[in-house]
């Protein structure tokens, strides 16, 4: 490591195992299969549980109660309400991926993940099958009854069954809401803006949470970690991904018990293959001998099929963004739609602007930098805010409106360090608009008057 250093700020991280509680919590959020399976399990022990009542049940004689019937009777409701709820399952959910197909063409394909995250969509799935199993393992007993002399029977597993049926109506009309809610443009924008403030509320945390460090100026690595697969304890390890989060917190612990600084290679976010470097160790006064091993530190990375939110806040507003690319396509047009992303975006950029910017740089509780990682700069989050939206709204007097007034909005709100990348992109818009409407001058100031609404 060498001696040279430079004054900074750096994070601190608190110790804690905080992130081995998130980890599972957006595994099972992304997880389509587990309700389900659960449902499907809940309904075998139930038919179990219900059959063992039956058998226990004395014979009573016919119209004495109700709930009383023939076990040729019971076997004809728990027959039709498989082979019914079999044909309900396909229609239900071939509608709905047909929905969702329309969904991504219009809006974007990452809207789709909203709806694997949806854990309606799950009790649904689930229900439908348990409400399709149970009657199909109730079905098998009722002959054995019959030739033990149980002509009348209970009807304590048709009766669960019918319970079953009604939930299942139930929980239809709910997911029939959702769904359509959830294909709701505004509801989708949303969700996804929901999840990003939260993400971006992490990832800057308050000033309290930051202190003045001496940065270390690092030379060359003594060792290079470099990407794998392996059967890690509670990470995801693809053999190639997106690299989807780091437990900062394990990550500090273990350069702090090495005396050493870590160096995470590529940011949150982005792609990385087998045999690519993923982390750079620098080793303290006792060497190179006393640095963490591989499988520690690749213990403390998640990398998965897709970009996540939950410690990736840029991708959040990358789905935003794509919603409104596709929204001012040719084949769409829908300036309106554009204009809602506009509206959570400024939301992003005011809420980011006057926070203390990330430097890479994460400290433990004696205010040594132990961890170093690369970060994007305010520049490059309003580029990414704004740019592509710039480009394919600028025929768009709607859209142009909305983005001269959120760009007046910032100018007069963030510090003067931050005010020049606003300045380059109003003066993006001026040329993006002038060159699409250059033959329609009246047209071209009326584009760039600064209105919140765009056209209203």
């Amino acid at each position: 490591m060498a001696a040279e250093a430079i004054s900074s700020r750096a994070q601190v991280v608190a110790d804690g195992r905080r992130f081995n509680l998130v980890r599972p919590r957006e595994r099972f959020y992304n997880n389509f299969w587990f309700i389900p399976a659960a449902f499907l399990v809940g309904a075998l022990l139930l038919a179990a549980v219900t059959r063992a009542i039956d058998q226990r049940l004395a014979p009573v004689a016919p119209g004495t109660v109700p709930w009383i019937v023939s076990a040729g009777g019971a076997g004809v409701v728990l027959s039709t309400l498989a082979t019914a709820m079999l044909t309900f399952l396909g229609v239900v959910f071939s509608i709905g991926l047909v929905a969702l197909q329309l969904a991504s063409q219009q809006f974007s394909p990452r809207v789709l993940r909203n709806y694997v995250r949806t854990t309606t969509t799950k009790v649904a799935l689930g229900t439908f099958i348990a409400t399709f199993i149970y009657p199909l393992f109730s079905l098998g007993y009722l002959e054995e009854l019959t030739r033990r002399g149980h002509a009348d029977i209970s009807t304590v597993s048709v009766a669960v069954a019918m319970v079953l049926a009604v939930a299942s109506i139930a929980v239809f009309i709910a997911y029939v809401t959702l769904t359509i809610r959830g294909m709701r443009i505004a509801y989708a924008i949303s969700t996804v803006a929901v999840e990003t403030s939260r993400a971006l509320e992490q990832m800057f945390p308050p000033d309290e949470r930051y202190a003045a460090v001496e940065a270390p100026a690092l030379g060359e690595p003594d060792r290079v970690i470099v990407y794998r697969a392996g059967p890690f304890a509670l990470g995801v390890h693809l053999a190639q991904g997106m690299l989807q989060a780091i437990d900062m917190a394990a990550c500090m612990r273990l350069a702090r018990q090495h005396d050493c600084v870590v160096r995470l290679t590529p940011q949150v976010g982005q792609y990385v293959g087998s045999g690519e470097p993923l982390f750079e160790l620098f080793a303290g006064p006792g060497g190179a001998a006393s640095l963490p091993t591989d499988e520690d530190l690749l213990r403390t990375v998640d990398v998965g099929p897709e970009r996540t939110v939950y410690r990736d806040p840029f991708y959040g507003v990358r789905a935003l963004v794509d919603v409104a690319a596709q929204a001012l396509s040719p084949a769409v047009n829908a300036p309106t739609t554009a204009v809602q992303v506009l509206d959570r975006l400024q939301d992003f950029l005011r809420q980011m602007a006057t926070r203390t910017w990330p430097s890479g740089l994460f400290a433990d509780r004696d205010g040594t930098v132990r961890v170093v990682t690369q970060v994007r700069s305010w520049d490059q989050f309003v580029d990414l805010a704004l740019t592509e939206i710039t480009e394919f709204g600028a025929g768009s007097p709607q859209v142009t409106r909305r983005l001269a007034s959120l760009l007046d909005s910032l100018k007069a709100f963030v510090p003067d360090e931050r005010r020049p990348v606003l300045v380059r992109h109003q003066t993006l818009l001026s040329e993006a608009v002038a060159q699409r409407v250059a033959s329609y001058r009246a047209l071209a100031e009326m584009a760039l008057e600064p209105d919140a609404r765009g056209l209203g």
